[in-house]
């Protein structure tokens, strides 16, 4: 079963997705800039900030999205 969020508060939504991207790109600079983690951590951090991006994009625009971690199918919404 897929689940999909709700839009009650479209606004609100679209600015929180916005800051996890930004804190997952902080931390993925931060990995890179100091070099204390992997490499594989930081691209892991940057895929996340894609997807949050994507998805706060997509409530911005008052569309719906299912709750999964598939770029590529929530693009296609």
């Amino acid at each position: 079963m897929v689940k999909f969020y709700m839009l009650s508060d479209a606004e609100k939504k679209y600015q929180e997705w916005f800051k996890k991207a930004n804190e997952d790109d902080l931390s993925a600079q931060s990995l890179l800039r100091h070099r204390d983690g992997t490499a594989s951590v930081a691209c892991f951090l940057s895929q996340q900030m894609a997807e949050k991006y994507l998805k706060g994009l997509l409530v911005s625009c008052a569309s719906s999205f299912p709750k999964i971690h598939d770029v590529k199918r929530i693009a296609s919404k």
